[in-house]
């Protein structure tokens, strides 16, 4: 018997391709536009990536790279700017903790989490 595409199923595909080509796409759409806003704005972009980052990790929680980009956008806004705002730091160990929480010997974010410390002024913890 041969198998052959259905009007159904004609159309269940172009809703699918309509729904990726709008940006409704899954967690890695979310993760993708945070990077560019971050390449297109640098650290003036943060705030906006990471409102991206976190969309992606609402969609999927299991994707570890957007937690760790927001961790390391993070970092970037507090290294980066002359004022440092210790909630920056708070916010990047906050990331790293949430994906330790689930993957605990997750390198990126043992890094991550060891940067924070760091960057905070806590070698010894580091």
């Amino acid at each position: 018997m041969k198998k052959t595409f259905t009007g159904y199923t004609f159309m269940v595909l172009a809703l699918f391709t309509c729904v990726a080509w709008l940006g409704f796409g899954g967690a890695e759409s979310s993760l993708e536009e945070g990077r560019k806003i971050l390449t297109r704005e640098g650290v003036t972009g943060v705030p906006k990536a990471l409102e991206q980052f976190d969309k992606a990790i609402q969609k999927d929680s299991l994707l570890d790279a957007a937690y760790l980009e927001a961790g390391q956008a993070c970092l970037l806004k507090f290294e980066l700017e002359k004022r440092k705002d210790a909630s920056w730091l708070d916010r990047a160990g906050k990331y790293a903790d949430a994906l330790l929480a689930k993957k605990p010997r997750q390198s990126d974010a043992l890094v991550l989490r060891a940067q924070v410390l760091l960057d905070g002024g806590r070698e010894k913890d580091a």
